[in-house]
């Protein structure tokens, strides 16, 4: 199965095509052929509701700071940034040459890959994020920087993608110094892998590629366990998320963590937290098509009533319209 065609069967699993043209979020597919660049364009846009029509969008009133005389705990949950293959269609065969060397096409691509086992294959189903998506990233964390959230963990789906997401937050947030976990457990449900599994980078490669990775840390759920997940339902990919927030509180008595994961993991990392049911496969695809890149979601904890609460965290988002590559022959007519 083509890259093309898995995502293409993902998102008609996710009932994208009949989502309203005008909601929350819209996930738009565009494939354009390109003779000239042996490429196809894989666009996403996402649209959302003015900002400047959100009350809670000056940073400095926003309602998950963390300011000197706040105690309350908090768990920020992320969707990574934008990612290549969503821009891009079929990017791998023109951006490797024969000797495997990674060649990029376009200054939204990266400047480079690291070296990882299986490469370039590997990257097929563990992409990389664009440029964009570094900005997206950094962005976010300067959000949450100006907004005087602290962080004291950090943790991490094995995606490369949520990987350098979580570091360029992490940069923005000037916190750098805290190590990335990855915890198996935070991937996304197996149901889009039943055909095809998806290879990670090791520890040892993200590390030689310059993130802070906690060497030390020992994930909840091995690499094997999530692979052997071919029949996981939708209850089950709910609790297996949960339990990387139970673990958390139940290892730390204080302090906030940050977990980045997929479209998925701000729904499925705090509706049991607050108290509620997981929901169903369809209401669940329709969650998701809310949730843009860098989407966040805060919970926080209250002593005064022993109970979480989701809080408002729209002025951490990233707004911004999409830009369509150039048809220079148009030009040079």
């Amino acid at each position: 199965m083509s890259l093309v065609t898995s995502l293409m069967c993902r998102l008609r699993c996710c009932n994208i095509s009949s989502a309203p043209i005008m909601s929350t979020a819209i996930l738009r597919l565009k494939y354009i052929n390109r003779k000239d660049a042996n490429m196809s364009l894989h666009q996403q846009t996402v649209h959302l509701p003015d900002p400047t029509k959100n009350a809670s969008y000056n940073l400095s009133k926003s309602t998950v700071s963390n300011g000197a005389n706040d105690t309350n705990r908090r768990i920020y949950v992320v969707r990574h940034a934008e990612r290549v293959d969503f821009v891009f269609g079929e990017w791998i065969p023109p951006c490797f040459d024969e000797s495997g060397q990674y060649v990029r096409k376009d200054s939204n691509m990266p400047k480079h890959l690291p070296v990882r086992i299986n490469s370039p294959s590997a990257w097929l189903l563990d992409s990389p994020i664009t440029n964009i998506g570094r900005c997206q990233a950094r962005l976010t964390g300067d959000a949450m920087k100006e907004a005087g959230a602290v962080i004291s963990y950090a943790y991490c789906s094995p995606s490369y993608r949520c990987v350098q997401t979580c570091h360029g937050i992490l940069e923005g947030l000037g916190m750098t110094h805290v190590k990335i976990r990855i915890e198996f457990a935070l991937f996304e449900w197996m149901l889009f892998y039943r055909d095809n599994k998806p290879e990670w980078c090791t520890k040892d490669e993200l590390y030689a590629d310059n993130f802070n990775i906690d060497m030390e840390y020992e994930p909840m759920m091995s690499k094997k366990e999530l692979l052997d997940l071919t029949n996981e339902n939708c209850e089950e990919f709910y609790r297996r998320n949960h339990s990387v927030v139970e673990q958390f509180l139940k290892s730390h008595a204080s302090g906030n963590a940050l977990m980045v994961g997929h479209s998925c993991t701000p729904e499925t990392c705090t509706r049991l937290l607050v108290g509620k049911e997981p929901r169903t496969k369809g209401e669940l695809f329709s969650v998701l098509q809310k949730v843009p890149y860098c989407g966040m979601v805060a919970a926080e904890y209250s002593p005064a009533t022993n109970e979480w609460q989701l809080r408002d965290s729209s002025g951490f988002s990233v707004t911004h319209k999409q830009n369509d590559r150039l048809e220079w022959s148009a030009i040079d007519n």
